[in-house]
């Protein structure tokens, strides 16, 4: 866990499979004591992610890769099916009545956008469970040209439901075992992302959860490439698989290296930022009228993030001053001329390391020197 944010979505996922395994063996087995076990555990799950609302729908993949119009029929009749949504309308009044915010700022829908936004982000959502990080830098690109390029966008989506269709006949022509389980780990895939496939953007850890809908599919694949290369000996078979693994761990240990390293250079970051703000610090900062004025905000190293937001409350939680103002600017200019020549207003601007320096301007004369 490289950031904080994270966490919840990790116990989320941990409770929510647990959750979709008790149900699976209250399915199996009918003992009551799983189905309370699983009604538990989706309550849970909602207390630390609001990804939780979707886990109900990963019970009713998990039916449905049995085949759709039998399964559909019984949802409505079938007690222990509902029951499972009890937690998720629960969930949803709470935040009524705390009048959280719902749709906003970056979790907010596009609905003008929506469709490609949705084509957009499973590709990026399916790169990243695959390839991992790295991909990141080549969907933001891609994303980037094709956002402003909107017609080129659609002629792209038109290209890609024929290719859709073709996917769909090869689809038919696996064995229908295989096919279950290609119809589970794309529904648990598309499931447990689709509180994030309407946003503007994608984040790693959305996909993790989402990540094991792929692992599944790639299981059966690479069992498929097992059982066509015995025909060429078990040796040869087993050897193949083995470099296949091995490479695609290392590529993937790689991957959470290059995380590590950004992760750790943004800590090393706000570490500085604070040790170098306490070195400018006046007892006026904890009290008085106070402005600084930033220049150079670092957003990122590589994928994590420093100060896309928060630089308010990081200076807050430095001296508890409820009546600081907080400004970024682009330049150092645009910096001073807005701070002025007052005492109280301060421009600072970051270095490469993180830190800050105080910029030299013109001030105001001290009180006592000014003349009555």
């Amino acid at each position: 866990v490289f950031w904080i944010s994270s966490t919840g979505y990790l116990f989320n996922a941990v409770f929510g499979l647990l959750g979709v395994l008790s149900f699976i063996a209250w399915d199996e087995k009918r003992k009551p004591y799983y189905l309370i076990v699983s009604f538990v555990l989706f309550f849970l799950a909602l207390l630390f992610h609001e990804i939780g609302i979707v886990l109900p729908l990963l019970v009713l993949a998990y039916k449905l890769k049995d085949g759709i119009t039998p399964e559909i029929k019984k949802i409505y009749k079938r007690l222990d099916y509902l029951i499972l949504f009890v937690p998720v309308a629960s969930y949803l009044l709470m935040r009524l009545l705390a009048k959280s915010h719902w749709l906003s700022g970056d979790y907010s829908y596009d609905f003008v956008k929506l469709p490609l936004n949705f084509v957009g982000n499973v590709l990026g959502y399916l790169l990243l469970s695959v390839v991992g990080v790295l991909s990141l830098p080549v969907y933001e690109l891609l994303r980037g040209v094709l956002r402003q390029n909107i017609l080129l966008s659609i002629i792209l989506l038109i290209i890609v439901l024929p290719l859709l269709y073709l996917g769909y006949r090869i689809f038919k022509k696996i064995a229908k075992e295989d096919r279950r389980i290609i119809i589970f780990g794309s529904l648990f895939f598309l499931i447990t992302l689709l509180p994030f496939l309407g946003l503007g953007n994608i984040t790693s850890r959305y996909s993790y959860l989402a990540t094991l809908g792929i692992v599944v599919i790639l299981a059966l694949l690479l069992k498929k490439i097992y059982e066509r290369l015995m025909t060429y000996g078990r040796d040869i078979a087993t050897s193949f698989l083995a470099v296949i693994l091995i490479a695609f761990s290392l590529f993937h240990l790689i991957s959470i290296q290059q995380t590590y390293s950004d992760w750790h250079g943004a800590g090393e970051k706000s570490r500085k930022f604070f040790i170098s703000l306490d070195s400018y610090y006046t007892d006026y900062w904890s009290n008085g009228q106070v402005q600084f004025h930033f220049v150079n905000v670092p957003l990122k190293v590589g994928e994590a993030w420093v100060f896309p937001v928060g630089l308010e409350d990081a200076v807050w939680f430095a001296f508890k001053n409820n009546s600081v103002k907080i400004f970024k600017h682009a330049d150092i200019a645009s910096a001073i001329n807005a701070a002025g020549t007052k005492r109280s207003n301060y421009v600072l601007q970051f270095i490469d390391d993180g830190s800050v320096v105080e910029i030299d301007r013109p001030l105001d004369p001290p009180p006592n020197l000014i003349k009555p």
